[in-house]
């Protein structure tokens, strides 16, 4: 801060800040400027500064900022009052109580993510470009077999730049499974995303060879209907009949289910949640025995 004495006008602010800080009111602060270590941010009126180490998220490689700072610059961001000096005057801004939503990818969802850093063995994206960082940061690693496979070259990539690619969910180590958007082979149905949320129409065909059940909606498009904590809400019990239920189904009827996404794991496919409105009847229960919005 330049060596000058503050105009009535900034003292006032202070003051204002001052009654924020001892009432632990929640702030508003707009990311302005990036330096070395941290953003230049104003909050009521007033310059302030936050280091890279108090920001909502963090970032192993600080120098991951530099390509993040583009897309957040501007950008509201919330925090409470610190501490105030006041020789010079300074404020210290606390952003650890900004709130983010919870993250909603779905298994098949294609995504927008940003470069963050390139290694020799890949490139480290964060999936929270896709939702404005509403959802925080989600950072995955784009492995070099990965791209190669897809036709892309490392030395081509660089921080700041934007690649389409697949959320497949978090693996048994706790990290992110991405991989680019799945080419459908020649003659293959193309899939609408629009269909994702829809309750459609599926029929069961039965394959007498094992004895299973496999499931597909119009087009001939098939599906999985997954019975995990994540598709259906519900204790050990209920997964067990809804299982037993999904065996007893016979071959050539129609079962009513939610597409929940897109699957490229396996090929292509529709990921399908069972309406309880069905299974229930095929497991001979009654809608009260279900309590409301747990399948």
């Amino acid at each position: 801060m330049e060596n000058r004495q503050p105009s009535d006008y900034v003292l006032a602010l202070f003051d204002k800040m001052e009654t924020c800080h001892r009432e632990g009111q929640v702030l508003p602060f707009r990311i302005m400027d990036m330096t070395q270590n941290g953003f230049r941010v104003k909050v009521g009126g007033l310059f302030a500064f936050v280091p890279f180490r108090l920001m909502p998220w963090k970032y192993n490689d600080k120098s991951a900022w530099k390509a993040v700072f583009p897309c957040i610059k501007d950008k509201l961001f919330f925090c409470k009052i610190d501490r105030i000096e006041h020789d010079p005057p300074r404020l210290f801004l606390d952003p650890s109580v900004h709130l983010f939503r919870p993250p909603a990818f779905r298994e098949g969802q294609a995504c927008e993510a940003l470069v963050l850093n390139c290694a020799d063995y890949g490139v480290f994206l964060d999936l929270g470009y896709h939702c404005g960082w509403r959802c925080g940061s989600h950072v995955a690693l784009f492995h070099v077999s990965a791209l190669k496979k897809r036709g892309l070259e490392l030395h081509t990539i660089k921080p700041g730049d934007l690649l389409r690619v697949t959320y497949f969910g978090i693996n048994p180590e706790g990290y992110i499974q991405i991989e680019t958007p799945f080419e459908m082979p020649p003659g293959q149905p193309r899939i609408d995303e629009a269909l994702v949320g829809q309750v459609i129409a599926v029929q069961v065909l039965r394959d007498e060879a094992s004895g299973k059940n496999n499931f597909v909606a119009e087009g001939g498009i098939e599906g999985r209907i997954p019975v995990t904590k994540h598709q259906y809400h519900a204790g050990p019990a209920m997964k067990r009949d809804i299982r037993e239920a999904l065996r007893q189904l016979p071959g050539g009827c129609t079962i009513r289910c939610e597409v929940t996404g897109i699957s490229y794991k396996r090929g292509s496919g529709l990921l399908l949640r069972w309406v309880a409105s069905d299974w229930m009847e095929v497991a001979g229960r009654s809608e009260n025995e279900t309590p409301a919005g747990k399948t």
